[in-house]
């Protein structure tokens, strides 16, 4: 939109301003003129749209003085159209650009996300930054890209309502954007290259993007992908951007209306409400609904009313009346909507009174209420009812009251203070009083509460009443002062029992308490579960003080000993004191029981032909049954060949703790070696099963022994740059038929890189090998093992001709270097800058587009001096780019515009996601493991198509 628009006017040159730039190759557009019927999924006539829903004075952006160049082509029914946009979606071009340039993006981190600031006009401050302007010479951006130009910190993302979103961009383009003569129209975009980071549905039409003095409105954006906010015909000169400008950059969300409450009203509950609109069936509801899931509610949604808690789950219109609805199985909502009530509903400046509206049980209903909502509102509960006291305090005048002081609350519910009432508990607001009203005084806030005990903590609620009745309470507590607390302890309890002895525990008080019994402390004093007092003894001779207390367990659970607090002091077992005051608090504490047993079994072993026997062991006596189930599987002997197969079920009396299990085995005249097969527990009853619920069983081979066949690695490196090592593999003897693949593709199990290359030794040898391992990443920690084989049929088994199984796994690690969190500096750096010292950016571009050769140090060279990923890609070209034109390596030669690359550097073909390195070979097979190669150049506007998709 234009400058003129911006503010209301309509009058600009004609004409459309179009890149000339030959380095670009022009986007796909349509062929015929633009349709509105068909042709265009949104087309908007300037001036017209959400102009109006603005705030006065508040314009979509307000550029600095300048030309500027629009349509003046009449639209579709004569109307002049300032902005086109093609419907559908671009797949080809971004598809394309995705899968391409996906390998070449370098990640860098974020940082942190921001939280939002509540501003003292209610408004919210969502984010701020200061991005540095810069022109992308490889993409045709203008502003701030992640991936290729310009800077936004301190950080790139914020959240908000739980989700985080992501700046990858703030820049000037022409990608999406359609003027009226079809012809690309420059914008600002504002995009994430995140997968599933949604701009467009997780955003509000209230939020506003500012940059310096500019501001845009989302409501106002062009919706063409759900990861970006889009707005057409904004053009550099608009914001005034040059190269190296310092921008502020916020993104505020709007305060919602405020309510209007009448003077001297307390709101009980006050939430702000973002419109949704319902669909299907509610399609006609406006405002905002938990159960239905449209609007947005930020802050609580419950409130405390007359000791009844509501939750709010609705407020919304729905064709013309107004409706607010609560939890259901919560209070009844007829409880605020009888005919007396002091309540109303504000949303925004219209004001419901409750007393007005039809009541239900989870609902009230304002019929012929009229009124829109407002995008962004506030919506409260007031009452004409006194606000709480404030400064309420209890201070404690002897053990037995206490003074109450208060000042008057600062709303009054419009009308006179006629008095004040209060209430106590004395369990911590589990049980309160009844309200007691104080003769109110002009000149005196406090009041003289007697009849109270000592040692006891009380909490006091207060409110005051005026002409609409009582309202809501302030509240405090106090710990009554006086004699010293009466205390008991238990000493000397035990961790754990075994369920069948008794055990014992000491009971001591803090001080004398009057006459207490045998009898007393046995069958009364205390609540036991699973357990049983059988005995209790004074531990000093007529003294009630100390006791010790035996308990005999029920069960194998744990025993729960509480000795609970009596007040009632009258009663004669009571633990009291002899001036009447009871246990300050009760006494509690858990002796667990016995550790359930487990069952175990060990390893056995047996000479062909005869039995292997298991021994199965439960780890403690028990005093019960004890069963496990329990069945013999193959590993190398095989079942029915080499031994019987055995299941079943073992039963352990009690007091017994061990059984066996016996295996009978197969004597044979072939030598095989060792072979063994498992035994596994399962399914105990009365026990749970140990570390060790299943055995190796192991058949000695008595015939004659063969060699083992064993494997070993030699020359592996201590550590690894990210480029690609070697180490040699060797086996104890030659290997017929054992192929180059089975080594490179299946025999290995690689973590943190891959097996690119195995290479015989010696031409014709199987038993000596040179491997060759590619690290995923310079900082990846690369393990590599070579399996024993197990079956000679399985992929990637080794074996020789008769048969013979490698007998054991080989493994290895190779660390990342301790440098390679720092590859770019110190010596590293030198290195790299001296091996690839008269390397230009052309040979660079040339060697990554497979039109030209460097050699395998130089490349890795490349890699360390760029972004470190382990192997060479469009972000170190652009890194080495930057060094020769920067001067920081000698290069030969030197791009002579720092805003323009030379056009070798410009192809984004297929082949720029990621190349495997080459050093002198060519038309070399690509293995299984590389992506297919496409050809062809990608335009560089397909490039930003591509980013934004991501």
């Amino acid at each position: 939109m234009s400058a003129a628009n911006a503010v209301g006017g309509d009058t600009e040159p004609a004409g459309f301003r179009v890149s000339r730039d030959p380095r670009i190759r022009p986007a796909r557009r349509a062929v015929n003129p633009p349709s509105a019927c068909s042709r265009f999924a949104a087309s908007r006539p300037v001036g017209a749209s959400t102009e109006t829903a603005r705030p006065p004075g508040q314009a979509r952006f307000q550029p600095r003085s300048g030309p500027r160049v629009v349509s003046e082509a009449p639209g579709p029914g004569g109307r002049r159209w300032g902005r086109w946009r093609i419907g559908g979606s671009p797949n080809g071009a971004r598809r394309r650009a995705a899968g391409l340039l996906a390998g070449a993006l370098l990640l860098a981190g974020a940082g942190t996300a921001q939280a939002q600031t509540i501003n003292s006009d209610g408004s919210a401050t969502l984010f701020t930054g200061e991005l540095i302007v810069s022109s992308n010479p490889g993409f045709a951006d203008f502003g701030y890209f992640r991936y290729g130009n310009g800077s936004l910190t301190p950080t790139t993302q914020f959240t908000y309502d739980g989700h985080t979103f992501h700046l990858d961009a703030i820049s000037v383009a022409t990608v999406g954007c359609k003027n009226a003569e079809n012809q690309p129209s420059s914008e600002l975009i504002m995009f994430s290259t995140s997968r599933g980071n949604n701009w467009r549905d997780n955003s509000e039409a209230r939020w506003v993007l500012h940059l310096d003095s500019h501001t845009f409105d989302f409501a106002d954006h062009e919706d063409l992908s759900p990861s970006e906010i889009t707005w057409c015909d904004v053009t550099t000169d608009d914001l005034g951007w040059a190269d190296g400008d310092t921008v502020d950059v916020k993104i505020t969300r709007r305060a919602g209306t405020p309510i209007t409450v009448p003077d001297g009203h307390p709101v009980i509950w006050q939430a702000d409400i973002t419109r949704g609109t319902g669909s299907g069936a509610d399609h006609d509801k406006q405002g905002w609904s938990s159960s239905n899931s449209y609007g947005r509610l930020t802050g609580p949604v419950s409130f405390e009313y007359k000791d009844a808690i509501y939750e709010v789950t609705d407020i919304y219109n729905e064709s013309g009346n107004s409706y607010i609805h609560f939890a259901v199985g919560g209070p009844d909502a007829r409880g605020l909507g009888d005919s007396g009530s002091n309540l109303s509903l504000h949303i925004g400046t219209h004001t419901l009174a409750v007393s007005d509206g039809q009541t239900a049980a989870t609902f009230i209903l304002w019929q012929s209420t009229n009124f829109a909502w407002p995008d962004g509102v506030i919506v409260g509960i007031s009452t004409s009812e006194p606000g709480a006291p404030g400064d309420l305090s209890a201070t404690a005048a002897s053990a037995t009251w206490v003074t109450l002081g208060w000042s008057e609350p600062e709303k009054t519910g419009g009308s006179a203070i006629t008095g004040y009432e209060y209430r106590r508990s004395a369990d911590e607001g589990e049980n309160w009083g009844s309200w007691t009203s104080i003769p109110k005084s002009a000149s005196l806030r406090s009041f003289v509460v007697t009849g109270l005990h000592a040692d006891t903590t009380y909490t006091f609620q207060m409110r005051a009443v005026n002409d609409s009745g009582s309202g809501l309470h302030s509240e405090t507590a106090l710990q009554q002062p006086g004699q010293t607390a009466f205390a008991a302890v238990f000493e000397d309890m035990p961790d754990a029992h075994d369920g069948v002895t008794e055990f014992k525990f000491g009971l001591t008080f803090s001080e004398e308490p009057r006459s207490l019994g045998y009898l007393a402390v046995r069958d009364y004093l205390f609540d036991i579960t699973r357990g049983e007092i059988v005995g209790v003894s004074r531990r000093d001779r007529g003294s009630n003080r100390r006791w010790r207390i035996t308990v005999e367990p029920h069960s194998m659970e744990a025993v729960t000993i509480e000795l609970p607090v009596r007040r009632n002091c009258h009663l004669a077992n009571a633990p009291c004191t002899a001036d009447g005051r009871p246990l300050s608090g009760a006494v509690a504490d858990t002796v667990a029981g016995p550790a359930a047993p487990s069952v175990s079994v060990a390893d056995a072993s047996a000479s062909e032909g005869d039995s292997v026997v298991f021994t199965v062991s439960l780890s403690v006596a028990t005093g019960e049954q004890v069963t496990v189930a329990y069945a013999t599987a193959g590993g190398t002997a095989t079942s029915g060949t080499d031994f019987t197969a055995e299941d079943g079920t073992l039963a352990f009396a009690a007091g017994v703790t061990e059984k066996t299990v016996s295996v009978s085995t197969t004597e044979d005249a072939v030598e095989e070696g060792n072979e063994t097969f498992t035994l596994t527990l399962s399914s105990p009853a009365g026990a749970t099963l140990g570390v060790a619920a299943a055995a190796t069983g192991t058949i000695v081979d008595d015939d004659a022994a063969q060699a083992a066949l064993t494997a070993t690695f030699g020359g592996m490196p201590g550590d690894h740059s990210g480029a690609a090592f070697t180490f040699a593999l060797t086996f104890s003897e030659e290997i017929e038929g054992l192929s180059y693949l089975t080594l490179r593709d299946s025999a290995f199990v690689v973590s943190g890189g891959d097996v690119r290359k195995a290479r015989r030794k010696t031409k014709g040898s199987n038993q000596a090998w040179t491997i060759t391992v590619r690290p995923d990443t310079a900082t990846s920690t690369v393990a590599i093992t070579l399996p024993a084989t197990t079956d000679c049929s399985a992929s990637g088994a080794i074996c020789t001709a008769d048969n013979r199984k490698l007998s054991a796994a080989v493994s290895d690690t190779v660390a990342p270097a301790s440098s390679s969190s720092d590859m770019a500096g110190g010596d590293a750096a030198e290195d790299a800058l001296t091996l690839l010292d008269g390397v230009t950016p052309e040979a660079a571009s040339a060697a990554l587009f497979g039109k030209g050769r460097l050699s395998d140090a130089q490349l890795d060279a490349l890699d360390r001096l760029g972004n470190r990923n382990g192997s060479y890609d469009l972000g170190d070209m652009l890194s080495w780019t930057e060094r020769c034109r920067t001067g920081k390596a000698d290069c030969g030669s030197t791009p002579d515009d720092p805003g323009a690359a030379p056009s070798t550097l410009l192809p984004f073909g297929a082949a720029a996601g990621r190349r495997r390195w080459r050093s002198g070979r060519r038309g070399r097979r690509g293995s299984r493991r590389r992506r297919a190669r496409g050809t062809g150049a990608l335009p560089r506007d397909h490039v930003i198509e591509a980013l934004r998709r991501l």
